[in-house]
């Protein structure tokens, strides 16, 4: 069992115990700490991908097959509308 602290068995592994894989599910905020890490910092900063069929964007934009679209993660992570 984890010995005081809120953050479940992290507490533990502070102590000098072996930090295992059901200590890592009992720290509640360590998924939220990676996500938001990964939205400022986004493993890929830019993306490009190719149309494959005729399609239209939920925005009304229409894409055709061979159309280039290119977005950045990074940026939209840092965009308050979005955010």
């Amino acid at each position: 069992a984890a010995a005081g602290g809120g953050a479940g068995g992290a507490a533990s592994a502070m102590d000098g115990d072996r930090f295992d894989y059901n200590m890592l599910q009992q720290c509640k905020y360590t998924e939220a700490v990676c996500n938001e890490a990964l939205r400022l910092h986004p493993s890929v900063p830019k993306e490009a991908k190719v149309v494959v069929r005729d399609e239209v964007l939920p925005d009304g934009t229409q894409c055709r097959s061979g159309d280039v679209l290119s977005f950045s993660p990074w940026a939209m992570g840092r965009d308050k509308d979005l955010w």
